[in-house]
């Protein structure tokens, strides 16, 4: 077995395809219920909504390989290089981690702010503790889960009570398993810090908004355009921020 197939598995597009459909099908079927039926109790959608999700919770990361150039470019942080100058080749051509990222990110350098690269580091570090790359990917869907379940609880912050079990739901839908949860991408801690970043506007907190904000903009800069609505926002509320 080659060095990169100890981290990852190969899907087939026919495997992809089918598996992609049926979910997505299984997850419109239980959301015309849920829009239609009256609204069974929070704890119940919760319970189905992990238990809908657990088969994305663990395992390798699936249709995409992005989270392991993330974790490389934590490693090359951890070795004390600097991430936007020293591309992910520099860890070796041998390196278990290196093989398992895409040709096209090894001599590139990261287009992640400095909170992603903080985050890389420290899941490298837990699987440079742990003597096994895999454990950092763990770290890196922890947060990717984290990020979710923070923007489910802020959305649901601003939904009416009734409409609580159709978010719930809406934020388990197969984009959210496949590419948050099974790729492993930047964007679940995106939106859970988004959607914080919102609630908190709303309830007149333009400090934490802020901060909020900055920090997403510190995982990815396109998080700037939400920027213009929160200081739309603020200008209207002069009295109250």
């Amino acid at each position: 077995m080659k060095p990169a197939q100890l981290l990852h598995l190969r899907q087939t597009p026919v495997t992809v395809v089918s598996a992609a459909v049926a979910l997505v099908l299984a997850w419109l079927l239980v959301l015309v219920h849920l829009s239609r039926a009256p609204a069974p109790p929070t704890k119940v959608t919760i319970g189905l909504a992990v238990a809908w999700s657990i088969p994305f919770l663990s395992g390798v990361p699936i249709l995409s390989r992005d989270s392991y150039a993330a974790l490389a470019q934590g490693e090359v942080m951890r070795r004390g290089w600097d991430p936007y100058v020293t591309p992910i080749s520099r860890l070796g051509s041998h390196d278990l981690l290196a093989a398992a990222v895409d040709p096209n990110w090894r001599s590139s350098v990261p287009p992640y702010g400095p909170v992603a690269l903080r985050l890389s580091a420290f899941a490298a570090w837990v699987g440079h503790v742990a003597a096994h790359p895999q454990v950092g990917l763990l770290v890196l869907r922890l947060a990717a889960v984290a990020g979710v379940v923070l923007a489910t609880v802020c959305i649901c912050a601003m939904t009416p009570p009734h409409r609580r079990s159709v978010v719930i739901w809406l934020m388990v839908s197969p984009l959210t398993l496949l590419q948050l949860i099974g790729a492993v991408h930047w964007e679940g801690v995106l939106v859970g810090l988004l959607a914080a970043s919102v609630l908190a506007m709303r309830r007149y907190r333009p400090v934490t908004a802020l901060i909020c904000m900055a920090a997403a903009c510190c995982i990815k800069i396109t998080a700037g355009v939400l920027l213009a609505v929160l200081v739309l926002h603020v200008w209207q509320q002069p009295g109250r921020a």
